[in-house]
């Protein structure tokens, strides 16, 4: 499962978190928000969820994938923000997509069972 905006109320409000979690581990990643003001750009999820099937049938691992959808996005973000547009510019910002410019890294693995990942779930993200 794909947590695509992992908000915590009050906390670290200049970073975009996800979370990335299988019945085997649980991958954290966070990359610096863009503020687009009261008006934000639709689509940022989709874009998320479709770059990350891509990577993942592509045969990247999880942690690459999802290490990479950050940049992209990211990359993404960047360049509709530097243009002053709503809309998400994918064409402009293709180069950053295929390769990214901008390395994010998973922040926390938790390679744990699942009855263990409710202890981090709990008080780490409420």
């Amino acid at each position: 499962m794909l947590v695509k905006h992992l908000a915590r109320a009050g906390y670290q409000q200049d970073r975009f978190e996800m979370l990335l979690v299988t019945a085997e581990e649980a991958w954290h990643i966070h990359r610096p928000l863009v503020d687009f003001g009261e008006r934000q750009p639709v689509g940022v999820g989709d874009v998320t969820s479709g770059l990350l099937l891509v990577k993942l049938l592509q045969g990247a691992t999880l942690r690459e994938a999802l290490e990479h959808v950050t940049a992209a996005v990211y990359d993404i973000m960047v360049v509709t923000k530097r243009m002053a547009e709503y809309e998400l510019q994918l064409v402009a910002a293709q180069d950053g997509i295929a390769k990214t410019r901008t390395l994010f890294h998973r922040g926390e693995a938790l390679k744990q069972k699942r009855p263990h990942l409710r202890a981090f779930f709990c008080p780490g993200l409420i």
